[in-house]
């Protein structure tokens, strides 16, 4: 991974989605550390590993982890993936590396260019 801010993106109407709702609050905090477990880790594909359930559980304090993770999959917000989770469209959302790798490389640009043009006196 590399050292600095990591972002997803996330929709300003996740908590009002409906398959959300359904879901229920375990589910919807499982999903967004499963969102942001698959961008600090560079997962483009979107596919989380099943041996992550139940650490994600753990951090947002699930009781019942692998029962959340087949809700969601119920609620259609993951998918079975050959005994992993494919999150829906955390793909579509989320782009690939290769954007994701434009996109730093263009903050580093701006970071760069904002240190030259500092006023260099005390």
């Amino acid at each position: 991974m590399m050292a600095g801010t990591q972002w997803v993106r996330l929709d300003v109407g996740y908590f009002s989605n409906p398959k959300v709702l359904r879901a229920g609050r375990d589910a919807a905090l499982m999903h967004l550390a499963a969102i942001c477990y698959l961008g600090a880790h560079e997962r483009d594909d979107g596919v989380l590993p099943a041996e992550a359930v139940n650490v994600l559980g753990k951090l947002v304090k699930v009781t019942r982890p692998g029962e959340v993770a087949e809700r969601l999959v119920k609620h259609s917000l993951w998918h079975n993936a050959d005994g992993d989770y494919l999150v829906h469209d955390y793909d579509v959302t989320n782009g690939g590396r290769s954007e994701a790798a434009a996109a730093r490389e263009r903050q580093r640009r701006r970071r760069e260019k904002q240190r030259l043009n500092q006023d260099p006196r005390p």
